[in-house]
């Protein structure tokens, strides 16, 4: 369920044909119906930027603790060498 302007290349993208085509063999789209596909977007939209911040914090705490391992080799590295 992609919106109007989803395809740059066309006016109104793939939803808009839909829609057109929909009125075509239907008839006009009652509000209810439209609102009721937007409220499915939205909540598509919402778990997409979910799954996007979810792997975004995984990616903080994988290079937080990449940095803390390398900061300790760091400090510990003239003693390593040392020996």
């Amino acid at each position: 369920m992609r919106g109007p302007g989803a395809d740059p290349d066309s006016a109104g993208g793939a939803d808009m044909n839909l829609k057109l085509a929909w009125i075509s063999v239907f008839g006009k789209l009652q509000p209810a119906a439209v609102a009721a596909w937007e409220l499915g977007e939205a909540e598509l939209k919402l778990l997409e930027a979910q799954s996007a911040q979810e792997y975004a914090a995984s990616i903080v705490i994988y290079n937080e603790q990449r940095i803390k391992r390398l900061r300790e080799y760091l400090a510990n590295l003239p003693k390593m060498e040392a020996k």
